[in-house]
């Protein structure tokens, strides 16, 4: 049989009480947050190991001596508290006082980690912190695995932060800072046998965390020049408490089990190295470059956070205009009997078709308007013109900058007159506008269905199953419509081609 020793700062049995756990842990570091120090109290070990209940009752203790303080020995400095709560999972912060709200994690010119969006709250008396992390811990996310029925599945952070408000300014400055960090419970790869695909994949994230964490403390106790802090959020958040004016608490969670042997080995091993940091941790300065230098890493706001808006903002938005102002688009058309049809406004959806030129065109025996709108109808020519004028006539009528216009009425190869082609383009331009109307308002209904979707994906225990085959049958959709939509402009485009209406591109 294998026998380890290790040395630690205290060992607490089981039946210890809440306020030994405090007095041996949290209690000594507590004046120390006055003095321009942030601390951090985290508890780690096996899922299922009692890291959670361990946790539970510290926030409150050190609130009332910090209160304590603040009210009595410095309360001339002008001294506040404020709470705040989040979590990591997947990956990803969660604002756990602020309904979930998804947060964006920065880092200042200082090199300091900022959360963007979390909110904090001011407190004065010690009931209002419970309630404030009873409703946190209301909101975390929890599951049931293989080796514990009610898992906490995400590491959360609970920071008190001493704030100085200046006189004549509604900004504070920090002061000191005290978090408490629970995180989530490592798992062996053989205990989730019975797990489902995003019960394992919430594993391979808190694990990955995990190592992250194990990477960085063993990059301190090797004194190396780079130290991955930007490995997970996680180290991110913990940067603080290894390098720097920091002071950091570490309860090693254990289960006496004889099956958790070696879970327990484990945990006892990553004690102690990060115990061996207290040698040389307060000499070591901020390993990382200049944040100038870094290129920022950090994800943007989420699209989740955008309020939805009505249909006509978002048609505005996509340049569009209204329905009763489209519905006006063909009743600006009028037609002439001449087979000729004149517009009182541009044609928006023959944006292809060229104006006619203002200069006049003699050798095909009209002129064009000064509006340039539409040709006279030529003069009758004399009788005693030449037969073979017209063939010299005919081979300019056409020209890259003019149309060509039937000034009478004349029978098509189908059997139509011009009147009757003139009233199908119409119907076939009408039909168009119809149809693109319709896949607007259809665009619409589908980004709001994508809005939610991405709302829904971006909340802790969203199933990717669920949200693949949403996403697939919204841009089949989506693919579907505009498939349509560009078929009939195809045959609308066709249809104006041979009749005449657009010009040959080839002459341009």
């Amino acid at each position: 049989m294998e026998r380890h020793e290790f040395v630690f700062d205290a060992v607490l049995d089981d039946d210890v009480s809440n306020d030994k756990v405090y007095n041996e842990t949290v209690e000594p570091i507590i004046p120390a947050i006055f003095q321009r120090t942030k601390a951090t109290c985290f508890a780690y070990g096996q899922t299922g190991s009692g890291k959670t209940y361990t946790m539970q009752p510290l926030p409150l203790k050190a609130s009332q001596d910090i209160l304590r303080l603040i009210h009595y020995t410095y309360r001339s400095q002008g001294f506040q508290l404020f709470v705040s709560f989040f979590e990591i999972y997947g990956g990803k912060l969660f604002d756990l006082l602020n309904k979930k709200r998804k947060l964006c994690m920065r880092e200042d010119g200082k090199q300091q980690v900022c959360i963007v969006g979390l909110q904090e709250y001011r407190v004065s008396d010690v009931e209002m912190i419970k309630e404030l992390i009873e409703r946190g811990n209301a909101c975390r996310s929890t599951g049931t695995t293989g080796a514990n029925e009610e898992s906490s599945r995400s590491h959360a952070i609970l920071q008190l932060a001493i704030k100085k408000v200046v006189e004549g300014k509604e900004s504070s400055r920090v002061v000191g800072k005290l978090s408490f960090i629970d995180l989530a419970g490592s798992e062996r790869g053989a205990d989730t046998t019975d797990n489902d695909k995003q019960t394992r994949i919430e594993g391979a994230e808190i694990n990955k965390s995990l190592l992250a964490l194990k990477e960085c403390i063993r990059a301190l106790d090797n004194d190396q020049v780079h130290i991955p802090f930007r490995g997970s959020k996680l180290t991110e958040v913990l940067r603080d408490s290894f390098i720097g004016n920091s002071r950091t608490v570490m309860i090693s969670c254990i289960s006496p089990n004889s099956g958790s042997c070696e879970h327990t080995l484990n945990t006892l091993r990553y004690a102690d190295r990060v115990k061996s940091l207290s040698k040389v941790g307060t000499k070591k300065d901020d390993p990382l470059p200049p944040a100038s230098n870094m290129r920022e890493s950090s994800p943007g706001p989420p699209l989740s956070n955008l309020d939805y808006c009505d249909a006509s903002d978002e048609l505005k938005r996509y340049g569009l205009k209204k329905t009763a102002q489209d519905d006006s688009l063909l009743s600006n058309i009028s037609r002439v009997p001449s087979g000729r049809f004149v517009t009182q406004g541009p044609l928006p959806y023959l944006n292809h078709v060229n104006e006619p030129s203002r200069s006049s065109a003699k050798g095909n025996g009209y002129e064009l308007s000064e509006e340039g709108s539409e040709p006279d109808i030529p003069l009758q020519k004399s009788s005693r013109a030449p037969t073979n004028s017209t063939s010299s006539i005919d081979g300019t009528r056409k020209t890259a900058t003019q149309m060509q216009w039937k000034s009478t009425p004349e029978v098509h190869a189908n059997g139509l007159d011009a009147d009757d082609v003139l009233d199908a383009l119409l119907k076939e331009e009408e039909d168009l506008v119809i149809a693109h109307r319709k896949q607007v308002q259809e665009s619409i209904t589908i980004l709001r269905e994508e809005m939610k979707l991405l709302e829904e994906a971006d909340q802790p225990g969203n199933q990717l199953d669920e949200y693949i085959t949403r996403m697939s049958f919204i841009i089949s959709k989506k693919a579907a419509g505009l498939m349509n939509l560009q078929a009939r402009l195809a045959r609308f485009q066709q249809c104006l081609s041979e009749q005449n209406v657009l010009v040959n591109q080839s002459d341009l």
